[in-house]
Order: C-alpha cells, then structure tokens, then sequence
C-alpha cells in the first residue's frame, strides 16, 4: 500500500509539473506577442527577416552573423503567413527541439533523470526569454545540441553537417566543431600515444574528418568576405582573432548564480586538493588579480537598463563592487577543477568553452548560453533536491526575465 501511494504521488507531481511548465510557457509567449516593440538587436534582424521574405537580398551593414537565421525565418514566415507575433512562437519551438537534442544527450549518458536534465535546460534562466526574442541563440543552440547528440552517438558526418548549419546562424559555433573533433577522437588518440602504434594515425584522424567541414566552410566565408563578421561596420564590434577576459569571467558569475549546489561542492572538493597541493592556491589569486576586466565601449551604455553592462560598470568603478566579483568569480573558478562529468575526458570542454568566451569582446549574458549549456550536458547531476529546487526556482526566475524583458524593463 504505501509503494502504491508513493507512486500516485509520484504520477500527480509530474502531471502537475507538466500543467505548470506549460502554463509558463504559453503564459510567456501570450506575453511577447503582445509586446508591439522590437527589442534591441530585434531592430535589425527583424527588418533583415522582413527583406528575404520580401526578395531583397541586400544584407544590412549592422548585421554581424552570417544570414542563415534570417532566410530560415523569413522562409517559414512566408511558408506560414506569419508575423512578428508567430515568429516568436517559432523561437518556441526551437527551444522545444533544443530539449527533445538534450534529453537525447543525456539518455545516452545514462542519466537516469534525463528528462528533468532536460527541463533544467529547456528553463535555463539566460536561455529561456531568448526563445521568444527574434535572436539567433534559441537556434543556435539546437543545432548544437543536436549536432553533440549524433557525435556522441559515432554519426559523424551528420554532426559535421549540422555544424556548418550553426555556423551558418552563429560563426563562433566553429569552436564546438573543434571540441567535438577533439573529445571524439580523444580516446584512440590517447591509446595510439600509449602504445605508438602510429601506423593506425591516419585511420584515427580520418574517422574524424568530417569536422573539417565546419572549419572550412568558415575560412571560405573568411576568405570571400574579408572578415569573420558578415559587414565591415560590424567587425568593429566583433573584432576577430582576439581574446578578451570580459565574458569569461562573466560566465563563471552567472555559473555561480545558477549552479550555486556545483559550486558548494566544487569549493569542498578544491579545499581537500588544497590541503595536498597548496600551489592550487595559485589559481584564485591569478582570478582575483586579473578580474577588473573591460569589454567594448557598448557595454557601458544604459547600465540601468543592461544587466550585463551594470556588471561591467560595476566592476569598473572598483572598490567593495570590484572586490565582491573577484571573490565570486574565483570561487566558481576554483569550484571548477576537479568537477564530476557524465561524459569520459569531458575536462576537454574547458580550454575550447574559454576560446568560445574569449574570442567576444563585447560582453553580453547571451554568450555564456551555449557554454553553460553544453556544461549541463557533460556534468554529474547534482543531488535530487538541489535539481529540483533549481527547476522550480528556474522556471519563476525565466519567467521574471520574460516579463521584465517584454515590458521593457531591462534586458539581460
């Protein structure tokens, strides 16, 4: 009798999540669409949208991202008939794709837990408001999803192939091509090393090879184009071949923030290796000795309004603000060294999710979205209960951020 009632009340818990995640999604969307007002760069990808749809391919000067988002939308709003209004019911829908590619990802991870990893993801806070903005990133990020979930499933050429069409919506998504290159190949490269059987290097590396592809759609679109960014006017702001510090250190606030559970039991863990190894100590004093950082002049423009440049306007004026973020970020820094993966040499992940952070110099919370999501997919579920408090706690924070964005509030 009582496994019976554990399990009826296991049943109606998820029906009840279900009602409820659904509520704050349609609540949501029923927000956006009546918000008659373009919301920062929707400015400019809404009129691009609104050219191919129209058969002018005159691409704007202000657009950065190769146009690959612009002609999808601008096929499906005149497949449909749709308007702004429906267009942020598409990005919905990515989003909902983006979570079918995680659970996936997950699935094949082993977790047992795979379908509420996925709601985690699907609510993300720095995700979720993005799927009813016109922005590339709900996209951007589904197709990465899905082009990890057929590598980890050995379907190469398909993951090389949905590579070069994130590409095509964000050029930096070359970076995971790189990763998942790399994490692939791993193991037999490590194995070849271990037992120098370097006749097999070829059969290694050509299994492989369909991530080049990626690579060099990319210098193609290099070469033609003369810089990374799609115009001129738009390189300026997005200058390519450069490192900056800005986005990493806003990613690993916002990771703090978000996984305040991983970064409690990356401290602990850290702690003991410390007792051990005191010259770790090293690691939070070139964070905190590094962490007035700059971004680009944008991100000092109406802090009161971008969260993301409050932060950096913050951390600019110094003092007690400056020596708060240097001891948060250090600590998610720290919390970060000897993490638990779901996925074997999944430490791989940090050199290639710092590249992705560095190559920005204008610093916006969207950019840590791809690295923290991809970092969801490789790590060890926390405990139960922190899972789902931060599920519950996820969905009322998306939820804010959707109103306060769509009332014109602030942006994040």
């Amino acid at each position: 009798m009582p496994f019976i009632q554990s399990t009826a009340s296991r049943a109606i818990a998820k029906v009840a999540f279900i009602c409820i995640a659904a509520y704050v999604c349609v609540a949501s969307l029923l927000y956006a669409q009546s918000a008659h007002k373009l919301i920062v760069d929707e400015f400019v990808y809404v009129p691009q949208i609104g050219k191919f749809y129209r058969g002018d391919w005159l691409v704007d000067q202000r657009l950065a991202v190769i146009p690959g988002y612009h002609l999808l939308m601008a096929g499906i709003a005149r497949l449909l008939d749709l308007n702004v209004a429906g267009l942020r019911a598409v990005g919905l829908f990515f989003g909902f794709c983006g979570a079918y590619a995680f659970y996936g990802i997950r699935k094949h991870l082993g977790d047992i837990h795979a379908a509420r990893s996925a709601a985690l993801f699907f609510f993300l806070p720095i995700l979720f408001p993005f799927y009813f903005l016109i922005y590339t990133d709900a996209l951007s990020v589904t197709l990465v999803m899905f082009a990890m979930w057929a590598s980890l499933k050995n379907k190469h050429v398909l993951s090389a192939i949905v590579l070069v069409m994130s590409i095509l919506v964000r050029q930096n998504n070359v970076v995971w091509a790189l990763f998942l290159a790399t994490l692939t190949a791993w193991p037999d490269l490590k194995l070849l090393f271990q037992q120098r059987a370097w006749s097999t290097f070829g059969k290694v590396v050509g299994t492989k090879f369909a991530y080049a592809l990626p690579m060099v759609v990319l210098a193609a679109f290099w070469a033609w184009n003369g810089t990374l960014a799609m115009s001129t006017a738009a390189s300026q702001e997005h200058p390519g071949m450069t490192l900056h510090a800005g986005n990493i250190y806003y990613a690993l606030l916002l990771y703090l923030i978000f996984f305040p559970s991983d970064v409690w039991r990356g401290m602990g863990s850290f702690y003991l290796q410390v007792k051990t190894r005191p010259w770790l100590l090293l690691i939070p004093i070139a964070v905190i000795a590094c962490s007035k950082v700059h971004g680009s002049p944008s991100n000092y423009v109406s802090p009161d309004r971008f969260l993301h440049n409050g932060v950096m306007s913050a951390v600019q004026q110094g003092g007690w603000l400056l020596a708060a973020f240097a001891v948060l970020t250090s600590m998610a820094a720290c919390s970060l060294y000897r993490p638990k993966l779901a996925v074997a040499h999944g430490r791989l992940y940090f050199p290639f999710a710092t590249l992705y952070l560095g190559m920005s110099w204008l610093v916006e919370t969207r950019y840590a979205i791809l690295p923290l999501a991809l970092w969801m997919a490789i790590r060890a579920n926390s405990p139960d209960r922190d899972e789902r408090i931060s599920l519950i706690a996820w969905m009322a924070i998306s939820s804010f951020l959707v109103y306060g964005i769509f009332d014109n509030q602030f942006m994040v």
